[in-house]
């Protein structure tokens, strides 16, 4: 396992001392957390220095670290003023930073903001409903800087915790829920078992034996069962713990296409991404309300789309992001039915055809949760689909399930891609991204989703998960599936994706190993299944008995 960066290191090791120190003193505390966050912002530009070129920038990057470390042992240092001036510095070394490896040219600074008015003395300001979850306020969240995403050593700390003040951040897409989500997920997740958390860290294939109220993906062979009456999920799949019921979360490949997931369960087929393009707006709309309810019908609440990979010509060869490799023996027809997966190959335009779609698939949740409500007579019934982008940062080429692809694209060359993804994102019409299975050698030698500076680039506030670790050549090459599971789980995305069950079985055994050795790694997991549980609770699969 790769060694964690120093500052990075360091930056962990200031949040977690931040967060474990049971403090009285509201105004110690608020210090703690802004020295915190601002070690924090340090850490995270860290990865970014092997890029830069201006030596002033990383001898100004080394005493911004020094000082973070200087103030997490002398937190009385830490005067309004000196913070003002530290949280100017970083703010600009950041921008310097995004502007030089072609991020967004103007930084978003309201993670500095927010830090300094909550050590001004604005945490007081919290009103009861927040205070009452009871965790430790934390300068997090919503105001974490948005742009660049990068080595993020605390977001299982951040993601979906609260802020100080009177906003509460959820882990899924930035919405704002209430104190309930979080109460029900702290208090179930106090009660599940080590292996329990663990499957609720996993998707594997439904049917598969995953415990009740875990997660499973929904494949060709589950949907032709549901076609002759067998549901996807039955009674035998929920279970109450602490008060609450909670039910499976359910994905599926609501794709259309070749990867037409719904058609195998008798539905109407849908339409491939590549004839998205040339489809009017209002035929765009139909084919998303149509896929939103066949997901309500189905029981799926997590549609595995839209895929953001770009179309390629002939082979998909390109210069710039590499070749496939020839020795797969890939025909003309595997080749042309991959390319139908694709909207474009102007990143604008896959942009621009999503949005449309996507807006309509959210409209069209919110629409199911009100005819819900109306017909249950309760206004507390949750509805909503979670779409998962893919293949993060955006493939080129084949697919990884159809050849072992490595792509030797800059990390310049790569934001064009990782934009669209972001862009969606911060429009809140994506709720989480699937991390491609292909090597992209600008971020390390592995799989992309065990590789943890790519994984750091997801933006932030959405869901992650890994592609299928148990594809079939590398299942037929036999290879250590458990090594790049354990891998997976410390590139710090959410979900690990096994979808054959044999190997979700023996992939879940060595990672509560794993795991189990190791407190830091019991604590990752505790974090990373609360975010999880608040999600959850927003999908309206766990709700108070």
């Amino acid at each position: 396992m790769r060694e964690p960066r120093p500052v990075a290191a360091l930056a962990s090791l200031i949040i977690m001392t931040a967060f474990s120190a049971a403090l009285s003193n509201p105004a110690e505390q608020a210090s703690r957390d802004v020295v915190a966050h601002f070690a924090k912002g340090v850490g995270d530009l860290e990865p970014l220095l092997g890029v830069t070129r201006d030596q002033k920038l990383k001898e100004d990057h080394s005493k911004l670290a020094a000082s973070a470390k200087d103030l997490a042992a002398n937190p009385g240092k830490a005067t309004p003023d000196l913070m003002k001036e530290h949280f100017e510095a970083l703010k600009k070394a950041r921008g310097s930073l995004m502007r030089e490896v072609n991020f967004d040219p103007e930084p978003d600074n309201n993670a500095d903001q927010a830090a300094f008015r909550a050590f001004a003395g604005r945490a007081a300001s919290r009103p009861p409903a927040v205070a009452a979850v009871g965790a430790a306020p934390s300068v997090v969240a919503a105001a974490r800087p948005a742009q660049p995403a990068v080595a993020d050593t605390g977001r299982p700390l951040f993601d979906g915790s609260q802020q100080t003040g009177d906003v509460l951040s959820d882990a899924s897409a930035g919405r704002r829920p209430d104190a309930e989500a979080d109460r029900a997920a702290r208090a179930i997740l106090a009660r599940l078992s080590p292996a329990e958390k663990i499957q609720q860290i996993m998707i594997a294939g439904c049917r598969g034996g995953q415990s009740p109220g875990a997660g499973c993906i929904a494949m060709n062979q589950h949907l032709a069962a549901y076609k002759d009456g067998t549901p996807l999920q039955s009674d035998e799949d929920a279970r109450t713990v602490a008060g609450y019921r909670m039910r499976m979360r359910v994905g599926a490949d609501l794709e259309g296409g070749i990867v037409d997931r719904a058609a195998k369960a008798g539905m109407p087929p849908t339409p491939a991404a590549s004839e998205l393009a040339g489809k009017s707006k209002a035929e765009i709309e139909a084919i998303a309300r149509r896929t939103v309810r066949q997901a309500h019908r189905l029981g799926v609440h997590e549609i595995y789309a839209p895929v953001l990979d770009l179309k390629t010509q002939g082979e998909g060869q390109d210069k710039e992001y590499g070749a496939f490799e020839r020795n797969k023996g890939l025909t003309e027809d595997q080749i042309r039915r991959e390319n139908s997966r694709r909207i474009a190959d102007n990143p604008q335009q896959v942009v621009s055809v999503l949005r449309t779609f996507l807006r309509a698939g959210k409209d069209e949740a919110s629409k199911i949760q009100a005819e819900l409500r109306r017909s249950t007579g309760r206004q507390d019934v949750r509805y909503d689909v979670a779409f998962f982008a893919k293949h993060f940062p955006g493939e080129t080429g084949i697919d990884s399930d159809v050849a072992d692809i490595t792509e030797k694209a800059t990390r310049q060359a790569l934001q064009a891609r990782i934009n669209m993804f972001r862009t969606l994102a911060d429009e809140r019409l994506i709720d989480g991204v699937m991390i491609s299975a292909n090597r992209f050698t600008a971020y390390g030698p592995g799989p992309g989703f065990t590789e943890r500076g790519l994984v750091a680039q997801v933006p932030q506030g959405i869901m992650i998960t890994s592609d299928d670790l148990s594809i079939p050549r590398r299942l037929q090459r036999r290879e250590d599936l458990t090594v790049m599971a354990r891998q997976t789980f410390e590139a710090r995305g959410h979900f690990v994706m096994a979808v054959d069950n044999g190997s979700a079985s023996r992939i879940q055994r060595d990672l509560a190993a794993y795991i189990g050795s190791d407190p830091a790694r019991q604590q990752e997991l505790d974090r990373r299944v609360l975010d999880i549980l608040r999600y959850k609770y927003r999908l309206g699969l766990i709700h108070k008995v």
